[in-house]
């Protein structure tokens, strides 16, 4: 796993190592460069690529499926909860429009996703 500086520091190691990356775990809010842009580059380069967000911020269901992202981690998050979306995100053979998951964390984050329901 690499933690990186920025989006287009993100683009370019994932250009040279796509093949060994299996899922991306983004934020949506950075300096410079957006996780939807950083998103949709990434996709450019290889349309498949498998996305997890974090986000602090709802983000909207038409938004996520433009994106073709399926998996949401409301901040703050476990280390559980991470581990489960990556293992969520791992295990899809195939980048389908599919419903989205929303991880909430929180009992803010819950009470929010029961009132979208």
């Amino acid at each position: 796993m690499d933690t990186l500086l920025g989006g287009a520091e993100a683009i370019a190691l994932y250009a040279l190592h796509r093949s060994e990356i299996a899922v991306v775990l983004t934020d949506m809010m950075m300096p410079v460069m957006d996780g939807a842009s950083l998103i949709a580059a990434m996709r450019r380069i290889m349309p498949e690529v498998k996305v997890v967000i974090a986000s602090g911020q709802h983000i909207a269901p038409a938004r996520l499926e433009n994106m073709n992202v399926r998996h949401v981690l409301a901040k703050p998050y476990s280390a559980e909860v991470l581990l489960c979306a990556l293992h969520d995100a791992l295990k899809e053979e195939s980048l389908e429009p599919l419903p989205t998951t929303f991880v909430p964390s929180t009992p803010v984050h819950r009470a929010m996703e029961m009132a979208m329901a």
